[in-house]
């Protein structure tokens, strides 16, 4: 009996030992439950997580990639208008060089003045020989015409000439008295020596009345050319100091219209 009793206690204490045990082990299994519910759960939460940092990673990186080549793109740009700015100032430059070497105001004016001056200087010329020719006429008039009276001033002018073809014949105010005139002239010279002479008086005066006639006329169309020439050279000034005017309006609106451009074009890269 007391060796049963033994082994029955022996039992019970194996019995609860055992229970004691599996309750030890249902209790940490629980906590190990619970830590790997738990485990599980930020699994979950870091795999969500990850997959969010992908998406954004990926989203960024597209962003970044749009902004690099919206970046490029603008400096592209950029190089393109420092081109065409440079294009444009230099063909302003080039313009302006041209306009400045193709007519100068001061070429045109002393080239205007030196051909006036060259008008002028024929002008006076035409003039001295007019007055030579008057005084040769005076000389004549007073040798062979009235040889006995003094010779005629400056201011004194011949009787009328009358001509019929060239000058053929010399006609006095005084002739109605040819008699008179007649006994005077038999008086200093004889027949043939009057008849030289009024050839050779009629013969000069003849040239004379042409050189003087072709002067005249030569003068007249001198004095028309100048005239002509002088509302040429006042319609070339006139026609040159607007095409100047033109120009320098024309240079200031082209290169406030590429500061306009640039500046446009800039905004509109930096609104973007």
């Amino acid at each position: 009996a007391i060796h049963r009793q033994h082994a029955t206690d022996t039992a019970d204490i194996a019995a609860a030992s055992i229970l004691h045990e599996a309750d030890v082990l249902h209790v940490q299994n629980q906590v190990l439950e619970a830590k790997v519910v738990e485990l599980t759960t930020e699994l979950v939460k870091t795999q969500y997580e990850l997959k969010l940092e992908r998406v954004n990673y990926k989203h960024l990186h597209r962003k970044v990639l749009g902004l690099e080549a919206q970046l490029e793109n603008q400096v592209l740009h950029v190089i393109d208008l420092e081109q065409r700015l440079a294009c444009t100032a230099a063909d302003l430059a080039a313009a302006q060089r041209t306009n400045e070497q193709a007519a100068p105001t001061t070429d045109v004016i002393a080239m205007c003045t030196e051909h006036l001056t060259m008008l002028h200087e024929d002008l006076d010329m035409y003039d001295a020989r007019c007055a030579m020719y008057e005084a040769g006429i005076r000389e004549l008039w007073a040798t062979y015409v009235h040889p006995s009276k003094p010779e005629l001033t400056k201011h004194a002018t011949p009787p009328p000439i009358h001509a019929t073809n060239k000058c053929d014949k010399v006609r006095e105010p005084n002739d109605a008295d040819s008699d008179d005139t007649a006994s005077i002239d038999s008086d200093e010279y004889s027949g043939g020596q009057v008849e030289v002479v009024e050839m050779a008086y009629h013969h000069q005066l003849d040239e004379l009345c042409e050189s003087l006639a072709v002067s005249v006329e030569a003068q007249h169309k001198q004095l028309a050319a100048i005239k002509a020439m002088e509302i040429q050279l006042e319609m070339d000034k006139h026609q040159y100091e607007e095409d100047v005017s033109t120009t320098r309006c024309e240079t200031d609106v082209m290169i406030g219209d590429v500061d306009v451009r640039y500046l446009h074009e800039v905004l509109v890269n930096i609104d973007r």
